[in-house]
């Protein structure tokens, strides 16, 4: 081979791995894709994205009598507005009505609302980015829980498992 050949095959594989590396680290940015649920949700009537698996480090399920607090803390390699289109398209068909759904800067918060109570789906790209994919935060109480769910400690998971737990095992007792 010449020295010619030679410098076109290393630009090209100079351009070749240039373009590999920009995928690995922006993400593939085309057309919506669409995602299928997993066989076996952990909540009955809540679908998750096939490929996400919960956290159960940061999860909490507390179910008393008719009542259930949960949130669920899930990780998957689905771009955020993906599982958005997911969960819009989804959680309706588990009789789910779409109550709000916000968008900012591609971290998603959606509020649906069923038989006495609300569940906010809290979307966001997955740390470290360079590694793709998002989390979601889901959480359910009872309509009577009190404030906008999005904004309570439950979905945001700043309350300590007992005290989550302990609060939600008071007002389920308080019921008559």
């Amino acid at each position: 081979m010449n020295r010619r050949t030679d410098m076109a095959a290393g630009s090209r594989l100079a351009m070749a791995l240039a373009m590999w590396v920009s995928v690995i680290v922006t993400g593939c940015t085309g057309p919506n894709r669409i995602m299928d649920p997993r066989a076996a949700s952990y909540v009955s009537d809540v679908p998750i994205p096939s490929g996400y698996r919960l956290r159960d480090s940061d999860s909490v399920d507390v179910l008393t009598g008719n009542s259930r607090i949960i949130r669920h803390v899930y990780r998957g390699g689905g771009r955020p507005v993906d599982v958005r289109n997911f969960y819009e398209a989804q959680m309706p068909t588990a009789g789910w009505v779409q109550r709000i759904v916000r968008n900012d800067n591609g971290h998603y918060n959606l509020q649906f609302e069923k038989q006495g109570e609300l569940c906010a789906i809290d979307i966001s790209p997955a740390r470290p980015s360079v590694l793709g994919g998002s989390l979601v935060r889901i959480a359910i109480v009872p309509r009577n829980y009190g404030g906008d769910v999005t904004g309570s400690s439950v979905l945001r998971g700043e309350s300590t498992h007992a005290s989550t737990a302990d609060r939600a095992t008071a007002e389920a007792s308080a019921r008559p």
